[in-house]
């Protein structure tokens, strides 16, 4: 046998695997980057909480109705549609939404956030790692005679398990069921804790925004002059993407674009 006949076929044999694998590489990366087009977001509906009792916790058990959960559905569109449009298609974010069949059974209690609900195993069925860029967890937090205490806090991928997504939640804190809250008819809510949890996110990786507008309602303000400011402003904060020098502190198309799931 010639060895270096047997050596030069090796060679050959690995130059051109090699090769169709170095041409393969762009296609899949241009593939790849298909996927993470646009900012994806679930809104995460957890109807049913089964708070255990530990030392420090006191068990507690609230409920949504059917009637809150799909209007909550109703409202992940519209959040999705007035983002969009706003923005002039360029934000070019999509929202799914569950509905969790598992309650959420677990507080976590610290010195900074007080009490908060732990989802971690929801988010793993529901959000997998990758999956999404933002999560809005909406559950009950006041049902009637039972008021589990919690705050609303943000989970950023840096800091906590997230599975890297942004995490907010969405506490539903009027215990008559009614949800006749101050936006009630254009449902900001959720708009509300979604860019919060964008603003946190963008914060915490260096961009600067101005979050002034970020201020809760009081009891002397005029509703419809508070709602209708609320919309102006996020007519803007959502602009991308367009907004320019005379930017109060929107998020840039650069900003869109830093995504968890796009780094």
């Amino acid at each position: 046998m010639n060895i270096k006949k047997v050596l030069s076929k090796v060679l050959v044999c690995s130059l051109i695997v090699a090769s169709n694998s170095f041409m393969a590489m762009p296609s899949m990366k241009a593939k790849a980057a298909e996927t993470k087009d646009g900012w994806k977001t679930l809104v995460l509906i957890c109807p049913r909480t089964e708070i255990q009792k530990t030392p420090y916790i006191a068990a507690g058990t609230t409920l949504m109705y059917t009637s809150e959960v799909e209007k909550v559905k109703k409202d992940a569109k519209f959040m999705e549609e007035t983002i969009n449009n706003d923005s002039m298609n360029k934000a070019n974010m999509t929202v799914d939404v569950a509905v969790s069949d598992m309650p959420i059974e677990h507080l976590s209690l610290s010195m900074a956030d007080g009490l908060t609900i732990n989802i971690e195993d929801i988010l793993d069925k529901y959000a997998p790692q990758g999956k999404y860029d933002s999560v809005l967890v909406v559950y009950r937090n006041n049902d009637y005679t039972t008021n589990l205490g919690t705050t609303n806090i943000t989970d950023l991928p840096k800091y906590r398990d997230t599975n890297g997504a942004i995490v907010t939640t969405v506490r539903l804190d009027d215990a008559d069921h009614k949800m006749n809250y101050i936006d009630n008819i254009e449902p900001m809510y959720l708009i509300d804790r979604f860019a919060v949890g964008i603003c946190e996110y963008l914060s915490s990786e260096g961009f600067s925004l101005d979050e002034s507008y970020f201020q809760p309602y009081n009891d002397g303000q005029d509703l419809y002059q508070y709602n209708k400011g609320k919309r102006s402003w996020y007519r803007g904060y959502f602009a991308g993407l367009k907004w320019g020098e005379n930017s109060k502190g929107g998020i840039t198309e650069a900003m869109w674009n830093h995504r968890p799931t796009n780094k």
